[in-house]
């Protein structure tokens, strides 16, 4: 996965996609119809796909993931960017659902 805090162009792939909500729900779609490279937001996530032979629109999550407890946060994980579920950067005032450090947490 990758990303940046300004918007780039797609690189290092065959296909590429990104994390948004689509037809299928939260997952990883093409954002041109053929997979090509496309200009990718500020603090948005896409994934670059080097096999293309196979490769499919949508990648979804077939799996429930789960969400950790909040109150075992510690100093080092509060000073640790947040990102919401569409992979932008939040505050940490942000409630609802947060990524930090590839675990995800409910803040309410």
């Amino acid at each position: 996965m990758r990303g940046a805090d300004h918007p780039v162009k797609t690189t290092n792939g065959d296909v590429y996609y990104a994390f948004t909500d689509g037809d299928k729900g939260y997952g990883f779609y093409w954002m041109n119809p053929t997979g090509a490279a496309f200009r990718n937001g500020a603090h948005k996530v896409y994934l670059p796909y080097k096999n293309s032979v196979d490769a499919k629109s949508y990648i979804g999550f077939e799996t429930v993931t789960s969400l950790n407890d909040e109150l075992y946060l510690n100093t080092a994980i509060d000073e640790s960017p947040i990102y919401n579920l569409s992979g932008q950067r939040v505050d940490k005032d942000y409630k609802g659902i947060i990524i930090i450090n590839g675990k995800k947490y409910l803040r309410k």
